[in-house]
């Protein structure tokens, strides 16, 4: 069930070593299994602002490696191997079959561009393979409040409802005249007074 709804990413370690311990050496770490993803503030900018382009560096196993101090090889403490370490961080092994990413809310003003839809792999590879995302669903906040209500659509993404645990008795209502470019994706999203994405 795990592989179903969460995804699963490691750690991917390498290190040049020297001749006296045979040469370069691998390390994979533990598997972790994550039920979300998390866009930073950060990223906002290193992508656009681009929902797409953050998920497909997301999925993507071309990682720019990060350099560590010493090699993983050590033994109480004293490393045993004096070559050079390179970290290669949350490589997707795995995606769920519900997507959900949250984003940063430190800087309400980064309004990000949420696309219809998502593709781990380009257009055709994702269309042959049966294997794209699309958006049905977002979760608004009211930050002053600390309040969440929901935006979703209906399968043929014609009616808009909002859903609010604490109004209209909990039963999403049908928002008139709303269409899924204008309530739920794309950058202009319209919201309700106080609510951020």
């Amino acid at each position: 069930m795990v592989s179903y709804l969460y995804a699963s990413v490691f750690d991917f370690h390498n290190c040049t070593g020297s001749s006296k311990i045979g040469g370069s050496h691998l390390e994979i770490a533990q598997p972790r299994h994550l039920r979300e993803f998390y866009a930073h503030c950060h990223s906002f900018t290193t992508f656009g602002g681009k929902i797409a382009n953050y998920f497909k560096d997301l999925v993507s196993i071309d990682k720019h490696p990060t350099p560590a101090e010493v090699c993983w090889c050590s033994k109480d403490g004293t490393p045993l191997c004096p070559g050079k370490r390179a970290n290669r961080k949350d490589l997707v092994m795995s995606i769920p079959i519900i997507l959900t990413i949250e984003v940063d809310l430190e800087k309400p003003n980064m309004v990000w561009d949420f696309p219809e839809t998502l593709n781990p792999l380009d257009q055709t590879a994702a269309t042959d393979r049966g294997i794209i995302y699309d958006l049905v669903r977002l979760a608004l906040l009211s930050p002053g409040s600390r309040h969440f209500i929901a935006r979703h659509a209906s399968r043929d993404k014609k009616i808009i409802y909002t859903y609010d645990g604490i109004v209209h008795k909990g039963i999403p209502v049908v928002e008139q005249e709303a269409t899924f470019k204008s309530y739920v994706s794309g950058k202009n999203i319209k919201l309700p007074n106080g609510f951020i994405i």
